[in-house]
């Protein structure tokens, strides 16, 4: 068995196993991804988060969010109060500084909240068949799983079509007292082979719109495994039609393995080539095609260069 293996998979045979990839906006540093990727091995839970750029400190609020979903998946009531706990004390650690700006010293005293989307995967308990694996998908906004069988598409959820994104999806906030009214669940039953890709909403919609034209490219996706070949498929997704919309982005491949595989790794950001030029054909396509809208950040500064989050 692997050391990452949990005992109660040698029961069951099949088991999520894989890893986590993504990526800051061009031109921008690696701390102003405001994508979170968390996952356990040992739980079977997997989360993905994009907090909202025009929400209070959207990048500690989405790493808090995986983090503790992944510690309290089976116990949702505890992944509600735990996540609202270390916001709270995140925020009072904040407000001790000297070093505030006035923007980020009224958004704490006006209590301004934190928001993300999320989407992640939990392992139910184990079933009586060794063939199947039964997994709950649950989904908080316009971050999507999509479900591969035999590289082919199967489903995706909670969204099923590029015209379903919009710009106002549902979000789980800082200050919400309930997770669960706001939640959608879905039950999967998987097998020996199958892939889940979780992705934070440009890639969702990138890639549902490329299934619908039925490109190679969502395969290669699914095979991205490192840093460097992650951002060169980025760049080179913004730059080919369909565009990928400029936005940060977050990839968790989850493959359904036998039980000794059973293993999941967060790769840190890298930073994107911004000079990078494309190829002949790219930029001709890049020429004849609409330029993606970029809304400008309203952040508050000091959210941008807020200080790493600790959360126990």
């Amino acid at each position: 068995m692997s050391a990452d293996a949990p005992e109660n998979l040698r029961k069951t045979g099949l088991c999520l196993s894989g890893w986590g990839l993504f990526a800051q906006k061009p031109a921008e540093d690696i701390d102003d991804c405001q994508d979170a990727i968390a996952g356990d091995a040992a739980t079977q839970a997997f989360a993905i988060a994009d907090g909202s750029s025009a929400s209070f400190l959207p990048r500690q609020w989405a790493q808090i969010l995986v983090a503790k979903f992944v510690e309290y998946s089976a116990d949702w009531e505890a992944w509600n109060r735990t996540s609202r706990k270390a916001w709270a004390e995140y925020i009072t650690e904040l407000s001790g500084r000297t070093d505030l700006r006035i923007t980020t010293k009224n958004n704490i005293k006006t209590r301004e909240k934190g928001a993300a989307t999320i989407v992640a995967v939990r392992r139910k308990s184990p079933a009586a068949d060794i063939k199947e694996l039964c997994v709950e998908v649950i989904a908080c906004g316009d971050a999507c799983a999509l479900l591969f069988r035999r590289e082919r598409f199967q489903r995706s959820f909670p969204l099923k079509s590029p015209k379903e994104f919009t710009s106002f999806p549902r979000v789980l906030f800082s200050e919400d007292e309930e997770f669960s009214p706001k939640l959608n669940i879905e039950e999967w039953k998987l097998v020996a082979g199958d892939v889940i890709v979780l992705a934070t909403d440009a890639l969702a919609k990138w890639a549902l719109t490329a299934i619908d034209e039925d490109l190679p490219r969502v395969r290669e996706m699914l095979s991205l495994q490192t840093l460097d070949a992650f951002a060169g498929f980025i760049h080179r997704q913004r730059c080919s039609a369909p565009l990928l919309e400029i936005d940060d982005v977050a990839l968790a491949v989850l493959n359904v393995t036998a039980e000794d595989k059973a293993h999941f790794e967060v790769m840190k950001p890298v930073v994107l080539p911004i000079e990078a030029k494309p190829t002949a054909k790219e930029a001709a396509i890049e020429a004849r095609s609409p330029k993606p809208v970029i809304q400008g950040d309203t952040r508050p500064a000091d959210s941008r260069r807020a200080p790493a989050i600790s959360i126990s």
